[in-house]
């Protein structure tokens, strides 16, 4: 296919109303049934279905099997970044008569972006580790520091591990609601699943809300200067 049809595809494959309900449903980073995607996005089971099969087709999602269930999620971080950079850029365009990001003020607070911390506190996270020259941004590039590597170990993340994955270990993202960069990649993914399993934050059921229990919260002040 030509590289001006394979946009056009791509894009029609997204611009699609009822399809872009679909990716955002996905968008939580869960794997969800077609049963679980018609609910969420109002479809009905044969509509979700006959997108599916194009979205798949497309390699937009992924389907993965697991005895009698299929699951679908999004097919990786690829997508993931498009889809953030649409919301930015769509929000952006329409910031006039419609204010940017989501209307819910939790969501706007902290969300989960596929698989990282997103919201005014993913961005806040992001602004003090450049403070703390934890990393260094330049030229578009997020590069993790020496004192960086230091503290993150110290935290209890394996950079050595996270170095040597083939993801890029620090990714920018475009955050939507608060049009600055958070921090996405290897390192994003793995700070949100410590405050997960540390049990300072949890997860909304059926959102992408983050929420900060009390301790959460007073180590993100504590260690980041964060009021979250």
């Amino acid at each position: 296919m030509e590289p001006v049809n394979q946009l056009a595809y791509v894009a029609g494959l997204i611009a699609d109303p009822t399809r872009s309900k679909i990716i955002l449903s996905l968008f939580s980073g869960k794997a969800l049934t077609a049963g679980e995607l018609s609910k969420a996005s109002n479809l009905t089971p044969q509509t979700v279905s006959a997108h599916l099969k194009k979205l798949e087709e497309g390699k937009i999602i992924t389907r993965l099997k697991q005895g009698r269930h299929h699951y679908f999620t999004l097919s990786g971080n690829q997508i993931v970044e498009l889809v953030e950079k649409l919301l930015g850029f769509s929000a952006s365009a329409q910031e006039q008569v419609i204010k940017t990001g989501p209307q819910n003020e939790a969501m706007r607070t902290s969300r989960v972006c596929y698989d990282h911390l997103a919201g005014y506190v993913g961005v806040k996270l992001f602004d003090k580790m450049l403070e703390y020259n934890f990393i260094n941004h330049k030229d578009g590039a997020v590069v993790l520091t020496a004192k960086g590597e230091d503290f993150f170990d110290q935290f209890g993340l394996n950079v050595m591990v996270l170095k040597k994955a083939k993801r890029p270990t620090c990714l920018t993202c475009l955050d939507w609601s608060e049009r600055r960069f958070h921090l996405s990649g290897g390192l994003g993914a793995a700070l949100l699943d410590k405050f997960l399993n540390d049990h300072w934050v949890y997860r909304k059921v059926n959102s992408r809300v983050i929420i900060f229990n009390p301790e959460g919260k007073r180590k993100m002040y504590e260690i980041f200067g964060i009021n979250s």
